[in-house]
């Protein structure tokens, strides 16, 4: 390239000195033969630059195509690393959410039996004091209509009937809620020791019945009777849920005595 230029400035260095000297024919044909020879190297100069500047072009074209394969390669790889790892993520999530439910599923089964047995415990606790507090009502009923029977039979010797009426009225009143409370716990109507209690209310009121049948000859408690006779009845209403028909029968026949005494 610089030899090129420098055969330039040595042609129009020539021209010059032409110009200011006339050729000869002879020289005139000499520098157009010198010239065309120099453009016909220019030309070649000028193609070879043009072929080392192409190929340079190619060349980077080359290795840019290279670098942007190689770019899109590490592109894809990240992508297909990102998504790899994003599978994994949530693959190991999912088995930890799967773990952790059955652990508080598992957790959730002991307390939840854990509540049970505690709430089967106190209900146990709860019938037993049921329980005893049953037994204490039926041994209380029980005592009290011994002691008003024991009474009732004390003033019929003494003639004390209305007191004696109301005694035993008591009597197989309470007798009748110790039967009530043992069918309440137990549920066996037939057991013995709950029958002891309807015997016991049964005989009372076959006592309070011979009472009634004395009390009509004297006016003075006849008239303390008829004064109480609408509590007297009302009270043996409240038995009418015993299932028990010669109880029934001998309730129907203390009621219609004790009507009867009023009406005397």
């Amino acid at each position: 390239m610089k030899f090129a230029i420098i055969l330039l400035t040595l042609s129009i260095f020539t021209q010059f000195m032409s110009a200011q000297n006339p050729p000869s024919k002879s020289d005139s044909i000499y520098l157009e033969n010198q010239i065309e020879e120099m453009n016909k190297y220019i030309e070649k100069t000028m193609k070879k630059v043009e072929n080392n500047v192409q190929s340079k072009i190619d060349s980077l074209q080359k290795e840019l195509l290279y670098y942007q394969v190689k770019e899109d390669y590490y592109s894809d790889a990240l992508v297909m690393q990102t998504s790899i790892f994003i599978v994994i993520i949530t693959i190991g999530l999912t088995i930890l959410s799967l773990l952790s439910w059955k652990y508080f599923k598992f957790k959730l089964n002991e307390i939840k039996e854990d509540v049970i047995t505690k709430v089967r415990d106190q209900n146990n606790k709860i019938d037993k004091i049921n329980e005893d507090i049953n037994l204490s009502f039926r041994e209380v009923y029980g005592t009290a209509g011994n002691l008003y029977a024991q009474l009732g039979k004390d003033y019929i010797e003494k003639n004390r009937l209305f007191f004696a009426i109301t005694l035993l009225l008591w009597s197989g009143l309470d007798y009748c809620k110790a039967y009530l409370y043992h069918i309440e716990y137990s549920g066996l109507a037939s057991n013995p020791e709950g029958r002891h209690g309807l015997s016991a209310a049964k005989m009372t009121y076959t006592l309070l019945l011979t009472a009634l049948d004395k009390i009509k000859d004297d006016k003075v408690q006849l008239a303390d009777l008829k004064n109480k006779a609408d509590e007297m009845l009302a009270s043996l209403s409240t038995l009418s849920n015993i299932k028990d028909n010669k109880l029934m029968d001998l309730l129907a026949e203390v009621r219609t005595k004790i009507n009867n005494c009023v009406k005397a």
